[in-house]
């Protein structure tokens, strides 16, 4: 058809034309993963407070609380290391926590009183009452009456979870295991096996037969097989704190009453008393025992006080005469003064000392001259006693002294050799030339004599002043050279 024709001739309405919409989608919705807000828990030390070792941070705190010795210095359990154990313990005490430190001894109405110290108090807590204790732990409690039941024990299972009193037994259980694995990680191999001999004194089975221990009834068992009573034992502590002497802590006050206090809180912890009075007389004993001039003066006017029972200080307390020496301790150490001592004390001790050792100890010109009777004494040659005449040797010994044999002195027909304390056959012209002029100069000898050696202080001497006086070794050095500078 032609392009002419086409144009009058309109296609049949069949599909009329609609305007075109646009199309609208549905929004696309990103969902972002819901935000779990974890519970905040305020703690001072995240080592202290209950925690779940099923969870990562859990398991975290369990080992380090748990961490003990190395293999190299682990302890056998033994009565011999139960001062090292006991230290040892002691350092752990608030790792351990409550289940530890805080042992209820009385029981009212389920709310437990009376609470005491196990590392401090072992002796004043019974067997009895840490087993009660772990049954209310891993099962039921048991009636006051009711005593404790044969083996095996049965733990049951908890829910903590859902259950408000099984989470506070699972959280009292995670403590306990970590009394165990520290008492594991302190003992050797032997020490662990040795304490296992005693597990059916601790031991809980579970529903699935694993065996669960209690934590502060092993740690008391422990404590019985090294026996600490014999380090713990009240009367040795009271003889600690009335023989303690600062030489004994070389002249340091700090640790001495360091030490006289631990032994004061393990008495009063184990409910036993003390008397104030006599405690300050003990402090005060031990105090005054030492030798600096200025600490001595001024303990000294507190206990005139103390004594007469008027003045200043009469009615001074323990614990304050514990910080006022401390104090004045410091005071004088930093000032460098402390370790001074007055020669003319460490002199006077000195003298005394070896007068005493004068009484008791022959001298060397007694033990060179011996007494014997005129039937030993060559005729006529008055004191020439016959055993120097006899050669037994080049030198003997006899009373405690050596003699050598001369072969310079003869005498036809009664001795061909002497022998001699004085000098050697080498010796020998040089020690006859000291005797010619010895004689020759006659009344002159006195201011030729020779210089007397210097006086050292022996071995033994040396611990008597520094046990009496507390004398350092610079002290002891200063002595030693004014002795040399007067000699």
């Amino acid at each position: 058809m032609p392009r002419s024709l086409r144009s009058n001739f309109a296609a049949p309405d069949i599909f009329p034309l609609v305007p075109q919409q646009p199309i609208v989608r549905p929004p696309i919705v990103r969902f972002q993963p819901a935000v779990i807000m974890a519970t905040e828990v305020w703690t001072e030390n995240p080592l202290t407070g209950n925690f779940n070792p099923g969870t990562t941070a859990g398991q975290k705190i369990f080992l380090e609380k748990t961490k003990g010795l190395s293999d190299d210095k682990r302890l056998a359990l033994t009565n011999s290391n139960s001062a090292a154990i006991m230290e040892y313990f002691k350092v752990k005490e608030q790792t351990m926590g409550e289940v530890v430190t805080h042992i209820p001894t009385t029981w009212t109405a389920g709310v437990g009183g009376s609470h005491m110290n196990l590392i401090h108090q072992s002796p004043s807590i019974s067997l009895d009452c840490l087993q009660r204790a772990a049954f209310r732990r891993f099962g039921t409690a048991l009636a006051d009456n009711v005593l404790i039941p044969a083996q095996p024990w049965t733990a049951v299972d908890l829910t903590p979870a859902t259950v408000d009193d099984d989470k506070k037994k699972f959280f009292s259980r995670v403590h306990g295991n970590v009394v165990v694995e520290i008492i594991k990680n302190c003992l050797t191999p032997s020490g662990w096996d040795d304490l296992m001999l005693e597990k059916d004194k601790f031991t809980f089975v579970t529903s699935t037969g694993s065996e669960s221990y209690d934590g502060p009834v092993m740690l008391k068992v422990l404590f019985e097989n090294i026996d600490p009573t014999s380090s713990v034992n009240i009367e040795l502590h009271r003889q600690a704190i009335e023989g303690a002497k600062l030489h004994d802590f070389k002249g340091n006050v700090v640790e001495m009453l360091k030490s006289i206090e631990k032994h004061h809180q393990s008495i009063v912890g184990n409910g036993h008393s003390y008397d104030a009075d006599t405690y300050r007389r003990h402090l005060l004993s031990a105090l005054l025992s030492g030798s600096n001039d200025v600490f001595n003066t001024k303990l000294q006017s507190i206990k005139s006080d103390v004594d007469a029972g008027n003045g200043y200080n009469a009615d001074i307390v323990p614990g304050a005469l514990i910080t006022s020496a401390k104090q004045q301790y410091i005071n004088i150490f930093r000032r460098g003064e402390w370790n001074k001592v007055d020669p003319r004390d460490a002199t006077i001790l000195a003298l005394t000392t070896a007068l005493k050792d004068s009484k008791t100890s022959p001298t060397n010109s007694e033990k060179a001259i011996p007494v014997t009777s005129k039937g030993d004494v060559i005729p006529g040659m008055h004191t020439l006693q016959k055993w120097r005449t006899v050669f037994k040797g080049k030198s003997i010994d006899k009373d405690g002294v050596t003699w050598t044999w001369c072969h310079h002195h003869k005498r036809e027909g009664v001795y061909e050799g002497l022998y001699y304390h004085n000098h050697t056959p080498e010796t020998h012209d040089e020690w006859r030339k000291g005797k010619r002029d010895w004689k020759k100069n006659g009344e002159k000898t006195e201011t030729t004599a020779p210089k007397e050696p210097a006086l050292k202080i022996s071995d033994a001497l040396k611990n008597a002043l520094c046990t009496n006086l507390c004398i350092s070794e610079e002290d002891l050095k200063r002595i030693e050279d004014s002795m040399d500078q007067e000699n």
